[in-house]
């Protein structure tokens, strides 16, 4: 059985989980045709697509740790002129919009992996469908939302914690 706290850790930590095994995948993947091509004399057509595909999920997936380690890009200038409890409410704004951005994104990214589905679109060496990747970027950016929701629970109990100083 799966305890409780165990579920808990990878709910939190999922985002980390799928990079470290992308990166496996990816680094297992290049070692194989590098193997193949300089001692095997043969080449892995599959390698490289399946290798861009990976990179292209890690991308998206390290953005959403980005956010969840507030390490994403963003301009800290007006922070300085601000109170601490004014930079948690421009905190809470900037979490506001970029969750509606997020949204946009989930919705257009839905449209197009729909609209890949039904064109049949698969990669050309490995037949991996299109759309398949491009889930990828729904489920990240939609990632990315939960995690600054959460963010933002956090900012709202700092900036009441800040209050009652």
């Amino acid at each position: 059985m799966i305890a409780v706290r165990d579920l808990k850790w990878c709910l939190d930590n999922a985002e980390r989980i799928i990079c470290a095994a992308l990166t496996l995948i990816i680094l297992a993947v290049l070692s194989l045709s590098i193997f193949s091509r300089y001692v095997l004399n043969m080449s892995i057509s599959w390698a490289e697509e399946l290798s861009i595909f990976g990179l292209i999920w890690l991308t998206y997936f390290g953005s959403v740790i980005a956010v969840q380690e507030r390490r994403h890009l963003r301009v800290t200038v007006i922070e300085l002129f601000l109170s601490r409890g004014q930079r948690k409410v421009l905190e809470i704004i900037c979490n506001a919009v970029f969750f509606g951005f997020c949204l946009f994104i989930v919705h257009g990214a839905f449209k197009m992996t729909v609209m890949a589905r039904d064109a049949g679109h698969v990669g050309v060496a490995t037949n991996i469908p299109r759309w398949a990747v491009i889930a990828g970027m729904c489920l990240a950016f939609w990632l990315m939302a939960v995690r600054l929701i959460q963010d933002t629970v956090k900012l709202l109990r700092e900036y009441r914690d800040l209050k009652k100083i």
